[in-house]
Order: C-alpha cells, then sequence, then structure tokens
C-alpha cells in the first residue's frame, strides 16, 4: 500500500482547514458540500490534475482557494494556519513600496503607478509622497493594472486620497471569532 495522499484525505483536510477559517455560513457549507460531494469518494492518489479540478470545483462557490502540488514533497500538513510572513523592510523600501511611477501629464493628470499594496506602516510615506506630487493636478490617474494585491489597510490609505476628509468603510472581513473593518483614514482638512 503507498504513503500517497488521495484524493478525499485531501479534500477532507481541506475542508477542517475551511471550518475552522470561514466563518458559519451559507458560503462556508456550500464550499464544503460541493468538494465533500465531487471528491468525497475518490480514493487515487493526489495529482496535479486533482488538485487543479479541486480548484475549478471550489471557484464555483469561491475564488480565494490556491493548491500546489508538490510530487515528492517532504513539508509536513499544516496544522496551525502560519498567516503571512512579515514584509522585509529593506525590500519594501528598495522598491518604494512598489509605486513605480508618479508622473504629471501635459494635459494636468498626475498618473500614479502602484504595483503592490506594500503593508500600510512600510508603504505610508511613498504613498504620501506619491500623492503629495499629484497635489495641485486636474485629476490623478491612479493605474493598479500590475497589482496583485496586497494589505487592506493599504487600500483604505489610498482610497482616503482619493474619497476625501471624511472616513468611509471599505470593507469588513467577518472571522468565526470577530470582524474586522477596514476604513479611509480621516485627514486634515487641506
Amino acid at each position: 500500500m503507498s504513503d500517497a495522499l488521495v484524493v478525499h484525505d485531501l479534500v477532507e483536510r481541506l475542508t477542517g482547514w475551511l471550518r475552522r477559517l470561514m466563518p458559519p455560513g451559507a458560503r462556508r457549507d456550500a464550499l464544503i458540500a460541493v468538494l465533500t460531494e465531487r471528491f468525497g469518494a475518490v480514493d487515487t492518489p493526489v495529482t496535479h490534475v486533482d488538485c487543479v479540478a479541486i480548484e475549478r470545483c471550489a471557484w464555483t462557490v469561491s475564488r480565494h482557494l490556491a493548491l500546489t502540488f508538490e510530487p515528492g514533497g517532504t513539508g509536513r500538513p499544516d496544522t496551525e494556519s502560519p498567516g503571512w510572513p512579515d514584509p522585509d523592510p529593506d525590500v519594501v523600501r528598495a522598491r518604494a513600496a512598489c509605486v513605480s511611477q508618479v508622473r504629471r501629464l501635459a494635459d494636468g493628470t498626475c498618473l500614479i503607478s502602484i504595483d503592490d499594496l506594500e503593508s500600510i506602516n512600510l508603504a505610508q510615506p511613498y504613498l504620501d509622497a506619491a500623492f503629495a506630487l499629484a497635489q495641485g493636478s486636474a485629476r490623478i490617474l491612479l493605474n493598479l493594472r500590475a497589482n496583485g494585491g496586497g494589505d487592506p489597510a493599504t487600500v483604505a490609505h489610498i482610497a482616503g486620497r482619493l474619497l476625501g476628509d471624511t472616513p468611509t468603510q471599505l470593507s469588513e472581513v467577518v472571522y468565526p471569532d470577530r470582524r474586522r473593518q477596514w476604513w479611509t483614514p480621516a485627514l486634515p482638512t487641506r
């Protein structure tokens, strides 16, 4: 008998994580149900094709699942969520928190390109500098096309520069044991 992980065991582990990390509700229940129904009886060893199929099946309910197949992997399964690693301040500084361009166009527009949303405690000086250079422009064109996402607090900081001085709630994440909200910052009257 092989020691290879079989598909239904992978899905059982995955749904266990979903029960721990997602708040109770219809979306979590639907995600667990679709995965269990489709893969709960599959007893073949996990392959790259299976990982892709599990992702695609999950995406019918939630686009927030990504699996990586590592044949012969030696890593131990996670039993606790490792969370996100802390950003390297030197790397963030070297790339100016991914503020890749601030440019005034001939028509009075200021173009600001931000290619990632680094942690706000490291990104704020670079974002503030970009928006300071945009001050007085006729309009701001914010280019996020190369952006891969990141810190919601950084999104709130950028949105606050565009939405005005009054704090505005942008998003809320519901965890099993708490809620977290992100608001635009209260900016001083200009």
